[in-house]
């Protein structure tokens, strides 16, 4: 280990392996710091972009049907090899699937369809539709 301090050296030695990488890197970072800084050059040490959690937002549960569906596409494979997705639409309160629409490929026109032949056969849309964070919707 060219290069470094005999005090490095000792840390690495006295250190766990995994430790040691990061004592090395640490090191190494220091010397390219000080090198640009002899030459005068910028060097741009970028801040760690810090998301805040301020929690989970957590809605009340459905308390009378119709007052929230949740909307999920499930895939499964057949012994064909043939992959089939089912739209399944449940609501949260009764537990009740009032369709679970299934073919090979199901669109957003297809989806709009299913939601419309719930409507006209006499279950009325819920206050609230939850759908899954996927990229199908």
């Amino acid at each position: 280990m060219a290069g470094f301090s005999e005090d490095v050296l000792i840390g690495v030695l006295t250190k766990p392996p995994q430790r040691v990488e990061n004592i090395v890197q640490a090191h190494v970072q220091k010397r390219v710091y000080l090198l640009y800084r002899e030459e005068g050059l910028a060097m741009r040490i970028r801040q760690r972009r810090r998301i805040r959690w301020n929690g989970a937002v957590v809605k009340p549960a459905a308390s009378q049907p119709n007052e929230r569906w949740s909307m999920d596409f499930v895939t499964d494979c057949v012994s064909s090899e043939k992959v089939i997705r089912m739209l399944t639409i449940a609501d949260d309160c009764s537990r009740e699937c009032p369709v679970i629409e299934v073919d090979i490929s199901l669109g957003g026109l297809r989806v709009r369809r299913v939601l419309d032949r719930i409507a006209i056969r006499g279950t009325s849309y819920p206050r609230d539709k939850i759908s899954c964070t996927s990229l199908a919707f």
